[in-house]
């Protein structure tokens, strides 16, 4: 069986191997607070887990502007790969990670 979800970086090794494929292209992650409120949590096993890794933030990030910025993208070049809050219909591509299960 295959499977598919949003990539979460809850290691450096899922850092640098996305990095080395995304080209010059922000994109949403698994990470989001819809079910917990400024708690972000990578959600892509259906299990939450917490954010940990602070680093990863942009500077100022997560901000939560307008009051609904819930998901999680990885942003551009020009702000070093930084994480940063967004609204969750904003446009942007994703990255899936694929699970094979013999």
């Amino acid at each position: 069986m295959i499977t598919l979800h949003f990539v979460s970086l809850t290691l450096i090794c899922h850092y640098v191997t996305v990095l080395s494929v995304v080209g010059l292209n922000g994109f949403y992650t698994s990470g989001s607070d819809v079910r917990n409120k400024h708690s972000f949590q990578w959600t892509d096993t259906g299990i939450p887990r917490p954010v940990t890794w602070s680093s990863g933030w942009q500077a100022g990030q997560p901000n939560n502007v307008g009051g609904n910025q819930n998901c999680f993208l990885m942003q551009y070049p020009a702000d070093d790969y930084k994480w940063g809050d967004i609204e969750c219909d904003s446009k942007h591509p994703f990255i899936c990670e694929v699970y094979y299960q013999v």
